[in-house]
């Protein structure tokens, strides 16, 4: 780890869309910090939405959601038809 960035502890359980806020909040106001997830150490000052969901899902975030989406579809439609 750098050591001009401040690391700051998530909780377990913090999902990505709450880290990508919190490391914004942190870049407004001009702190270097980072916090590690998912075996990878993500930085106040390189927010890139798109960067940082293909690092840390393989899929820019669009894909992503796509790809939940998706995969919801399927299992919503595998229950109705148990029924």
């Amino acid at each position: 780890m750098n050591t001009e960035y401040r690391k700051v502890e998530i909780d377990i359980g913090t999902d990505l869309e709450e880290i990508i806020t919190l490391l914004k909040e942190y870049n407004k106001k001009g702190e270097k910090v980072c916090v590690d997830f998912n075996d990878h150490t993500l930085y106040s000052d390189k927010i890139n939405e798109d960067e940082i969901y293909k690092l840390i899902t393989g899929k820019t975030k669009n894909e992503f959601l796509e790809f939940v989406a998706s995969e919801e579809k399927k299992m919503t439609d595998k229950f109705k038809t148990k029924k």
